[in-house]
């Protein structure tokens, strides 16, 4: 025992005078320079128990009071109807509690689990399986995304990280655990490679995309470029690649992922804007570490931290509010700074295991998160006086734990002129009735399983390896990293407790032993101001450095070690063929992109089956063969150290022409769900060549193998892209899709939450962008100030239709001006239509095959009046016409089909972007349908929607009382509203317009209170329907419509 020590302190020593010139390779972050060593006052919550306790606050079904309970179960899945799923609201308050999103829910499964939490079988449900329902099952998207029916291309956050986070499931989970990983995992990172290569990346030659980009609409693979753009989506997509390739061992996704670092790397400006650059940092240091691809991390990191240069201010806090540190949290930051919690819970899940890869940041992390996660406390009610906060009436009541956090924390509140002041943006845009947000609560999981307290105050134990992803990492023997920080002038001794086996204790920073053949508590001096990245080596375990790293028992445990590396592997990034079918004779490029981690030159040694070769270097030509068939090139790539990569590629060669498509399409091109539609192809073959043919939509199996054929639609609205491949009997082929739009209703906006979230089956939701929430006889609707407010609607092929068309929205004009003002364009009366108002009268216009035509109402408008507006278009009728408050008003003859546009839909202009005719004014309530509605259906969507909402009152009704349901029109579910004065038996029955019984159900005893009924009517068709509720001896009857 005696030895032991005695080695101990002489090892302890030699590794001590090491420590005091180690640090010089740390690489220090200036924003965080800014910041206190100890910040004060100086308070770590046990963050482990606030995620434990919030998980079971708000998965808690039984919960009762005001806005309880926090979760909701629905038996019917949307994308999986039989697996059914889970909702919970973004706010606690908000009027939509059950709309569900991806970055709360998926990102509150995370974080159970992060915690010991086994979210497969909690409470007897398995909320695992039923995150999958926000896959988004549908040929144009087939990702996953923030809501269960949303479309791709509104804003590249919301679209990138919900399958970063399923993909951090599948990580912690196994496979087997999801009923759908095939189906899910290699589409998710499919389409996002398809994406990438519509972006302008390639291999033949080497490319890199472009994501400059406000978004990207995966249904038409084209950019949204409308609002702030986020280049820094490339960080997301290019960890989602990265994790794919460790998972799969895909080529293909490793290039994907160097496309995508190379990117930023290239980007000369700070892309900062929201969660995505902070997970390309780790992507970029991971492979550097893992590849030797020499990314510069400097940059990057920095970017993460300094607000200056960046498109919104967006970096992290520095400085004391009210007497408090509050430095380290991450949001805008520039003037009034405001910070959020769900960007720094992401953050530090993002940024502590990059330290695991560039052990040079690992001081200026520590330093950092010490400072984050002492002011993280400062998101929930109990740290701050009543007067810094919005919602602490609720949150005393309860949550008096304190575990859900608010959205935000401003430095100062712009009314009370309090510092700090918890609160959001929720009250301010009437999103919710308080600020605290669980959509940001839900990622505290990430504090709670990397954040520990040691036994000196201010020194913090980091387990970095907690959100370190990849197959694998949550084996019980991966290795475990630690980071520690010292905030103190002198040097300082924790105690750590390394298990019962005998380790060997070592850091990555000094590549040595720390204290060897240890076990139990060890004490371990850490000096002043510096960090340690620590990690235990089981004693005796083989030790074996490679190209400069160290690895033991097959793991890389130290990627930046002092052992001498005198040469390093060129690798082979891609080699790839111009084109991968060519006709005999024919010539073709081979490029093969490679590099040399040492930057030596290198010789290229090429290799072809077949045909001939000429040039060299890292691109040639190939003459194919005069005979058919496949022929496989090689090429080799060697250094001046004779250290060699190799690939091989393969190019089909055809003594053939490809056959040609004519002709192609479906008839009719808009259809019901359930009903048949045709699909027809006429192609040709210059070679006489007999042909096959093969129908098909994204992902799934062969619907025909016929040229002209019928089909049965699914049941389920949406937008369909059917593919045809037409082949010859030599293998040559051809490729062409065409759409299909299922469902009449392609547009449904209520603007309850400001925003213009689509409710029809189409998802073709719109960009709200400086339009105010006002209160309208419907609820709330949105402003347009006649300037720049806007909304716009990202063009989708459903968005073209030809034949028929239905425009209703409410209005209220605001001002007359001597132009026109437009309340909603598509391309405007130059390309398809568009509804102004012009000299004190609506007018309706549409540009057809024909010509283009006008009609104007024949009554003026007033000023300041809410009136419900339809304008409809019907080809077959030849018939435009102009209805007010549900009532024809004008109509005039008009003829062919309505033309396509390349332009984006817009509201409040007459194109996006463009304010010159903007109108003032408010509108609610909007409809585009691709059908021609009926004078009834017309009439009745105007006494439906022209009933003023009833507002819950403070006190509650003392009588027995049912709201209009809501949303109205619907598809495919409306809530039921009700209140019961008394304990009473309650029924509901359900009607058709001709008065026969639907649909009866029993709810038993119903509780004094309000109540709310979710019908869900997927299988019934469009139309007028009557709801009766019952309770004791008194009844009362609601109207509700049904659009599909």
């Amino acid at each position: 025992m005696l030895l032991k020590i005695v080695k101990f302190n002489l090892i302890f020593l030699f590794a001590y005078f090491t420590i005091l010139l180690g640090q010089a390779n740390q690489i220090a972050v200036n924003r965080v320079e800014l910041m206190p060593n100890l910040p004060t006052p100086y308070h770590i919550r046990d963050w482990q128990q606030v995620a434990q306790k919030y998980d079971s606050l708000v998965f808690n079904l039984s919960l009762s009071g005001q806005y309880l309970p926090l979760v909701e179960i629905n038996a019917t899945g949307i994308n999986y109807p039989a697996l059914g799923n889970f909702v919970m609201p973004s706010y606690v308050g908000s009027p939509e509690p059950w709309s569900g999103e991806a970055i709360n829910q998926l990102a509150a499964v995370v974080g159970a689990t992060l915690v010991g939490i086994d979210k497969r079988n909690q409470f007897g449900y398995n909320w695992l399986a039923w995150c999958q329902d926000f896959f988004n099952r549908r040929p144009q998207e087939n990702v996953y995304l923030n809501n269960f029916n949303a479309q791709s291309g509104y804003d590249w956050w919301y679209d990138t990280m919900p399958n970063i986070f399923y993909f951090q499931l599948v990580n912690l989970y196994e496979e087997t655990d999801f009923i759908y990983f095939e189906e899910q995992f290699y589409s998710v990172v499919d389409r996002w490679y398809e994406a990438l290569q519509q972006m302008g990346a390639g291999v033949a030659p080497w490319q890199i995309p472009d994501f400059n980009h406000r978004g990207w609409q995966l249904s038409t693979m084209t950019p949204n470029d409308d609002g702030v753009k986020e280049p820094e989506a490339a960080g997301a997509l290019g960890w989602l690649m990265y994790q794919a390739y460790l998972r799969s061992g895909e080529k293909k996704y490793l290039i994907g992922a160097e496309w995508c670092m190379e990117f930023l790397d290239q980007w000369p400006s700070n892309p900062s804007y929201e969660l995505q650059l902070p997970y390309g940092v780790y992507t970029a240091a991971r492979m550097n570490a893992e590849l030797h691809t020499a990314y510069n991390i400097k940059k990057m990191v920095n970017w993460c931290y300094d607000p200056q240069g960046n498109v919104r201010g967006w970096g992290v806090t520095v400085g004391n509010w009210g007497g408090y540190d509050c430095s380290g949290l991450v949001g805008e930051v520039i003037g009034d700074d405001y910070a959020f919690a769900m960007n720094t819970f992401e953050m530090i899940g993002a940024l502590a295991p990059m330290v695991r890869y560039d052990e040079r940041f690992a001081r200026a992390i520590g330093k950092w998160a010490l400072n984050a996660v002492n002011s993280a406390r400062f998101f929930y009610h109990p740290f701050l006086a009543d007067e810094n906060q919005d919602a602490e009436a609720w949150a005393k009541i309860y949550d008096p734990q304190g575990v859900i956090a608010y959205e935000a924390v401003r430095e100062v509140d712009w009314y009370s002129n309090r510092s700090p002041y918890a609160t959001g943006d929720a009250l301010r845009h009437g999103w919710a009735q308080t600020n605290l947000a669980l959509y940001g609560a839900s990622h505290v999981g990430i504090l709670g399983a990397i954040v520990d307290t040691t036994n000196v105050r201010g020194i913090l134990k980091l387990n970095i390896s907690k959100t370190d992803y990849g197959p694998g990492f949550t084996r019980a023997d991966f290795p475990r990293f630690y980071l520690l920080y010292n905030p103190y002038a002198v040097d300082t001794t924790v105690t750590l407790n390394v298990g019962n086996d005998p380790v060997d204790v070592y850091d990555c920073i000094r590549n040595q032993n720390m204290a060897e053949m240890v076990s139990g508590e060890v004490n371990i001096s850490i000096p002043a101001d510096e960090a340690v990245l620590i990690t235990f080596i089981e004693q005796g375990a083989e030790r074996i450095f490679k190209d400069g790293v160290l690895y033991v028992k097959g793991n890389a445990i130290d990627f930046q070690t002092a052992a001498p590396v005198e040469n390093l592997t060129p690798r082979i990034k891609a080699l790839a063929p111009e084109h991968k079918v060519v006709s005999t004779g024919g010539q073709n490029k081979i490029y093969c992109t490679a590099v040399d981690p040492d930057g030596d030159s290198l010789q290229y040694l090429w290799q072809a089956e077949a045909g001939s070769l000429t040039g060299g270097g890292p691109v040639v030509s190939w003459q194919a063969p005069d005979e058919g068939g496949s022929v496989t090139i090689r090429c080799k790539v060697m250094d001046g150290g004779l250290l060699v990569d190799s690939a091989e590629t393969r190019v089909t060669v055809i003594d053939n022409q490809l056959p040609v498509i004519r002709q192609m399409g479906v008839q009719p091109k808009v259809t019901l769900p359930g009903e048949t539609v045709s699909f027809y192809c006429q192609a040709e073959d210059a070679d006489g060549d007999s042909l096959a043919y093969a129908w098909w939509i994204d992902a799934g199996d062969t619907l025909s193998r016929q040229a002209n054929w019928s089909w049965q639609v699914p049941d389920t609205a949406g937008y369909i892209m059917m593919h045809v491949l037409v082949q010859d009997v030599k293998q040559g082929f051809v490729r062409d899709s065409v759409g299909l739009s299922v469902g009449k209703l392609v547009i449904r906006y209520n603007f309850e939450n400001g925003l213009a979230n689509d409710l029809s089956p189409f998802a073709n939701n719109g960009i709200v962008s400086g339009a105010d929430t006002v209160v309208t006889p419907r609820g709330k609707g949105l402003f347009f100030d006649g300037i720049n407010a806007a909304v716009c609607v990202p063009l989708h092929p459903s968005l073209n239709f030809e034949e028929e068309i239905s425009v209703a929205f409410l209005m209220r004009v605001d001002s007359f001006y001597t132009r026109e003002a437009y309340p909603v364009s598509h391309g405007n009366w130059e390309n398809r239509w568009k509804i102004s108002i012009t000299d004190t009268k609506l007018r309706w216009t549409i540009k057809t095959s024909e010509r283009i035509y006008d009609l104007d109402s024949k009554d003026a408008l007033e000023l300041n009046r809410f009136y419900f507006v339809t304008c409809l278009y019907n080809s077959s009728a030849q018939e435009m016409s102009i209805y007010l408050d549900g009532s024809l008003n004008n109509t005039r003859a008009a003829q062919g089909n309505l033309l396509p546009t390349e332009y984006d839909l817009s509201m409040g202009q007459h194109l996006p972007g463009n304010p010159q005719y903007a109108f003032r004014g408010v509108i609610d309530e909007f409809f585009l349908l691709n059908h021609a509605l009926s004078d009834e259906e017309i009439a009745t969507l105007y006494d439906t929607l022209t009933a003023i909402k009833e507002r819950e009152k403070t006190a509650l009704p003392g009588k027995f009382v049912l709201k209009p349901n809501y949303p109205d029109p619907f598809n495919p579910s409306t809530r039921i509203e009700y209140f019961l004065p008394a304990t009473g038996r309650v029924r509901l029955e359900f009607f058709d317009v001709r008065g026969r019984l639907i649909r009866k159900i029993d709810l038993g005893q119903g509780s004094p209170g309000w109540h709310v009924f979710t019908w869900r009517a997927e299988n019934l068709s469009s139309g007028v329907y009557f709801y009766r509720v019952a309770w004791r001896d008194l009844q009362k009857v609601g109207k509700c419509l049904k659009i599909k």
